[in-house]
């Protein structure tokens, strides 16, 4: 009965992080209209056409804004042959009683990586913002094909093994946290903590069409998976709950608390000789 307890104790919780990595939460559905004007953006920067790429923003910005903007980035485009565009993240703001719609896309070329951000305002035709970034790192590990809870119906049979994994490894760690809170030990809750916290993730990427390699550490919770992205790209995230291991191991030796000793009582007896009877 008592093991039957912890087991549903144990199922219970898993839950709860099982639903917190499949949650996505409330998404914003892409504006069509938005993908166009970026589209048609990129077009005219990366053919050098200044006046259909100023007739994109003029609503918003004034000629010599606009002037600085494709003299900074009109070299960055006109290197970009046959791009990708991604869309990676939409949002909408209300200002100033207007509704806006906004969206980051990831542009790959042979020649450039870039971080695109647009947005404008509900029902016009015209861009109220654009922004490019260059970031460093590389952008494919954010185009994820398959092997994570999202992308669930194009998973392969490794990657539902690296899944498979990861739901154990979670599973022990609160079989090791319920243990932990069940057993009488000293520093209990910073055992409880390490148990739950103390979760690193070794992070390889390769592929990409040609041999490669990347290679990271992460205290951020990231769940094991074999993950598949855009080019050929492949990155494999290993969590590691060192301080669920460390409690396995030292848990027996763990002592609990002392508590003070009573003192010992004394007992008094009466005693009286035989020969005084």
């Amino acid at each position: 009965m008592k093991h039957t307890k912890r087991l549903i104790a144990i199922l219970s919780l898993l839950l709860i992080p099982l639903l917190f990595l499949t949650s996505c939460g409330e998404t914003v559905p892409e504006s069509k209209t938005l993908r166009t004007l970026t589209d048609d953006m990129i077009v005219a920067m990366k053919t050098g056409d200044a006046e259909a790429a100023f007739s994109l923003v003029a609503a918003s910005c004034t000629q010599e804004e606009f002037d600085t903007f494709y003299e900074q980035f009109e070299p960055v485009f006109l290197v970009i042959e046959d791009y990708e565009l991604y869309l990676h993240a939409t949002a909408e703001e209300e200002k100033d009683g207007r509704l806006y719609e906004s969206a980051q896309y990831i542009l790959l070329s042979d020649a450039k990586q870039l971080v695109l951000s647009a947005n404008m305002e509900k029902g016009t035709n015209a861009l109220s913002g654009f922004l490019v970034g260059e970031p460093e790192e590389n952008l494919k590990t954010y185009i994820e094909t398959s092997g994570t809870v999202t992308t669930l119906d194009k998973t392969t049979g490794w990657q539902w093994v690296a899944l498979a994994a990861s739901l154990l490894e979670i599973a022990f760690i609160l079989w090791m946290a319920i243990d932990c809170a069940l057993r009488k030990i000293e520093s209990k809750f910073l055992w409880i903590s390490l148990i739950l916290l103390g979760i690193v993730t070794l992070s390889f990427s390769f592929g990409d069409g040609s041999f490669g390699f990347d290679f990271a550490i992460s205290f951020i919770f990231d769940y094991t998976a074999l993950i598949g992205h855009v080019r050929d790209l492949v990155s494999l995230h290993v969590m590691l709950p060192i301080g669920a291991v460390v409690y396995f191991f030292l848990r027996k030796r763990l002592k609990a608390p002392t508590l003070p000793e009573e003192e010992t009582k004394k007992v008094y007896k009466s005693y009286i000789p035989d020969d005084e009877k």
